[in-house]
């Protein structure tokens, strides 16, 4: 797949994030469906999020799934309650406003699927 400097293959993590969005919004419970498309979201997220060159690299890489990684976090946040959700809000609001809505919703990343289940 596509790999740059943030070290993320990307055409691997656009298929676990269309899987792991399936089976989310088939209302799958913790433990049901594939667990190795959430691993595979985390240590992406983690990866990209460990240090801001990384995090760079991500969003000139590949922007839309960048901001899919970002609506993970938004939802994982808005799901605890870790004090996280408002900043990982406010990124992807400030995101949404610099990219085109049609071509978030043309790319293949399930990023509209990911903010249906808020």
């Amino acid at each position: 797949g596509v790999r740059g400097a943030s070290g993320i293959d990307w055409d691997d993590l656009q298929a676990a994030a269309d899987a792991w969005s399936l089976e989310q919004l088939q209302g799958l419970e913790p433990g049901q469906g594939n667990p190795e498309t959430g691993i595979l979201l985390k240590a992406a997220a983690d990866q990209i999020y460990s240090s801001p060159a990384r995090a760079q690299a991500a969003q000139d890489e590949c922007p839309f799934g960048f901001i899919f990684l970002i609506a993970t976090q938004v939802l994982a946040a808005g799901m605890r309650l870790t004090g996280a959700f408002d900043p990982w809000a406010r990124n992807l609001d400030r995101i949404f406003t610099e990219l085109p809505f049609w071509g978030i919703s043309g790319s293949l990343w399930p990023t509209y699927q990911m903010m249906a289940m808020f």
